[in-house]
């Protein structure tokens, strides 16, 4: 996807009508602008996925290099983002985030995410059911002081990505 390739499109006529009005320049080559934006800009290649269906993610520029001083921190954010190229499944994401007992804001600030129902449906209902994180309080799950933490499966899985990096 990152270098010339043919392009045919499945709506020819939709297509056609894109370019008729200027939409798009020719086929083929939005793929490949991709790349070279994202890099133009500094940030991380986009990750493209064809599980369901044609996927591109494409990542925030604070997800791009974190500038803190303090080098641990910039290590593990390092790990982090490059772990995030190869990681699809979302549940895994929070995995590699989650450090000691954080709330759902802090989950979802250091995932850069503001909208709860997809939070929930995409990242924390799934790690739960995989049984990879738990609630510290989970007999009140609505509680506001409520936190995650990883549980014996959540710890093996992120020291096992973590170690893929190396």
């Amino acid at each position: 996807m990152k270098k010339s390739h043919s392009s045919y499109p499945h709506n020819p006529l939709l297509a056609d009508c894109l370019f008729q009005t200027g939409a798009i320049e020719r086929y083929g080559t939005g793929t490949i602008e991709i790349f070279e934006l994202t890099k133009e800009r500094g940030l991380i290649d986009p990750l493209i996925s064809l599980d369901e269906g044609f996927k591109v993610t494409i990542w925030r520029p604070a997800a791009a290099t974190d500038q803190a001083t303090d080098q641990a921190t910039d290590q593990a954010t390092d790990q982090m983002l490059a772990v995030y190229k190869e990681i699809q499944n979302l549940s895994h994401r929070l995995v590699i985030i989650i450090s000691g007992e954080m709330s759902r804001q802090e989950l979802m600030e250091k995932l850069e995410l503001k909208h709860i129902p997809s939070f929930r449906t995409n990242y924390l209902n799934p790690a739960q059911k995989e049984g990879l994180i738990e609630m510290t309080n989970p007999e009140k799950p609505n509680i506001e002081t409520q936190k995650y933490r990883l549980t014996g499966k959540g710890k093996k899985l992120q020291k096992r990505l973590l170690a893929e990096l190396k």
